[in-house]
């Protein structure tokens, strides 16, 4: 999880993520964090997400999500700059239905 500028958080995935985070800081990396300036600080984990990486990617998503708000984090499916409102309903349906443990 990266901390954007703007109060944004970026949950991404990477087997090197020395590079990733580097092609974030130089503005390679994905349109959202583009947008938002990378601050290069690395947030700790919200949750004790297990499973598949895919899992654990959409756990974290989810979590940030429900903690900063739903329109200040992309990550997971949800990686749209502009979410449409559909896209807040379902993320708010994903958060409700994987997170209520």
């Amino acid at each position: 999880m990266l901390e954007l500028a703007q109060n944004k958080v970026y949950v991404g995935v990477s087997d090197d993520v020395e590079r990733s985070i580097q092609e974030h800081l130089e503005g390679t990396g994905c349109d959202f964090t583009r947008m938002y300036e990378t601050t290069a600080v690395l947030l700790p984990r919200l949750g004790n997400a297990t499973g598949t990486i895919d899992e654990q990617h959409r756990d974290e998503t989810l979590r940030n999500m429900m903690t900063y708000g739903i329109v200040n984090v992309r990550g997971w499916k949800y990686s749209n700059v502009v979410m449409s409102q559909d896209n807040i309903n379902e993320a708010m349906a994903d958060a409700v239905a994987h997170l209520r443990d």
